[in-house]
Parts: structure tokens; C-alpha cells; sequence
């Protein structure tokens, strides 16, 4: 199930990117105009009686469709239309408000007392007594 969330997830992330790079790209203006072309060749080989006169005159720009001429209108809108953002306020009322300088400082380094040797003290006895015998395990009586 994994393996197909992720490639689904691929495929629709991918399929997003081209989508938008299209819209970046004016392609867009593409796709209807080349809808627009399919649509002239249609109706002026049907008028004209031969796909040749119909491709002929469907790209000799004389005698565009009307959405041939929105297609045209709607791309130079768009090419008119600024890039920039209208600002609404003044740019003197930004520093205006009051402001706080806040300076941050890097914590200040741990301070130990002088370094005191606290190694145990070393011992010469020996261990007291025989080694104690282990007992056997009481899961050891189940076997």
C-alpha cells in the first residue's frame, strides 16, 4: 500500500508541477488557440470542401474566428497588466511605531568548581570469604 500512495503521490505532484509551469509559460494561451485552430480547420474545410483550402485559410490570418481575436485581446491584457504591487500606505508610516531593540546574547558558559581527582581509592585486601555458589535459575527446574 506504500509503494502506491508514493507513486500516486509522484504522479499528482508531477502533474501539478507541469500544470503550473504551463500556466508560468502563457501555455495556457496555447491550448485555446491551438483549440480555436482545430476548430477553423473544421468549419472552413466543411465551407471550402477540401482540408487543404481549410488549412490554407484558417492560418493565412485573414479571416480570424472570434475566439481567434479574444485569444489575441486576452494575451496582450495580460502583457499590459504591471508586474508590480500597488502599495496602499505610505512608506513613512513604517517606522512610526514604536520599536524595541532585543539583543540576544549566548548563554553564559557553566562554571564548575576546580577539578578535584574523586577516583576511588585503590585497595590491596583481598575479597573476604569463599565465592559465594549460585543458586540454579528457577525456570532451570522446567527443562
Amino acid at each position: 500500500m506504500p509503494v502506491f500512495r508514493s507513486t500516486f503521490m509522484k504522479a499528482l505532484a508531477t502533474a501539478l508541477m507541469l500544470l503550473a509551469i504551463l500556466c508560468l509559460a502563457g501555455g495556457h494561451w496555447a491550448i485555446l488557440q491551438t483549440v480555436a485552430w482545430a476548430e477553423m480547420i473544421r468549419d472552413y474545410s466543411i465551407q471550402e470542401g477540401s482540408l487543404r483550402a481549410g488549412v490554407e485559410k484558417t492560418f493565412s490570418g485573414k479571416a480570424p474566428c472570434e475566439k481567434c481575436v479574444k485569444i489575441q485581446e486576452g494575451r496582450q491584457k495580460e502583457e499590459r497588466r504591471p508586474a508590480t504591487v500597488k502599495v496602499e500606505k505610505k512608506s513613512e508610516n513604517l517606522f512610526s511605531t514604536p520599536f524595541r531593540w532585543t539583543v540576544w546574547l549566548p548563554p553564559q558558559p557553566n562554571v564548575y568548581p576546580p577539578f578535584v581527582c574523586q577516583s576511588a581509592p585503590l585497595r590491596s585486601d583481598p575479597p573476604p570469604g569463599p565465592v559465594p555458589i549460585s543458586s540454579p535459575a528457577p525456570f532451570a527446574t522446567f527443562i
